[in-house]
């Protein structure tokens, strides 16, 4: 008796085993079928491609805005008349010699160091007509004083450091070598 009963529950667990076992295999094998992994595989890539698309126009319309914020808007020319017509539609050559020109002109010039006080004096009264009129007054005459004194010097080599005033600045520099 208790061996029948133990051959009756040994039976009922092989058939519950077996019941299970079908049933994870039935629930494993069904889903990810080979069409299915396709189909998860095209939208996943169609997906990715629109993602890429969206973000390549964000970066487009970004450079566009920084673009009209550095250049500003483009000037209508279509509404333009002749002569501004032709002046934006000048050869690049001719734009390219005169550049040259300027260039020669540069590398040929040559200033002259001022022999006396009064030629000293008038180099720097044009270099202060640039600066603007609200500079203070006791400065343009404190240094007109000093150079005056320094020309008086014998043996004196004056280095002007006219950066400063071409820049709008107030501490212009004097060097000078005995």
């Amino acid at each position: 008796e208790q061996r029948k009963k133990q051959e009756e529950k040994a039976r009922k667990k092989a058939e519950v085993r077996k019941r299970l076992e079908e049933s994870t295999k039935s629930k494993k094998g069904g889903f990810m079928t080979p069409e299915r992994k396709k189909k998860l595989r095209t939208l996943l890539r169609k997906k990715a491609a629109e993602e890429l698309k969206r973000e390549q126009e964000r970066k487009a319309e970004e450079r566009k805005k920084m673009i009209t914020e550095r250049c500003g808007q483009p000037k209508n020319v279509e509404n333009a008349n002749e002569g501004i017509k032709l002046a934006c539609s000048k050869p690049r050559s001719e734009s390219k010699e005169h550049l040259e020109d300027i260039l020669k002109r540069q590398l040929l010039y040559k200033p002259q160091r001022p022999k006396s006080t009064t030629e000293l004096t008038s180099v720097l009264h044009q270099k202060w007509r640039r600066i603007s009129a609200a500079k203070p007054q006791k400065l343009k005459d404190n240094l007109s004083n000093r150079v005056a004194a320094l020309i008086a010097a014998p043996n004196l080599i004056l280095i002007f450091d006219l950066s400063a005033v071409e820049a709008d600045r107030t501490d212009v520099q004097i060097f000078f070598i005995i």
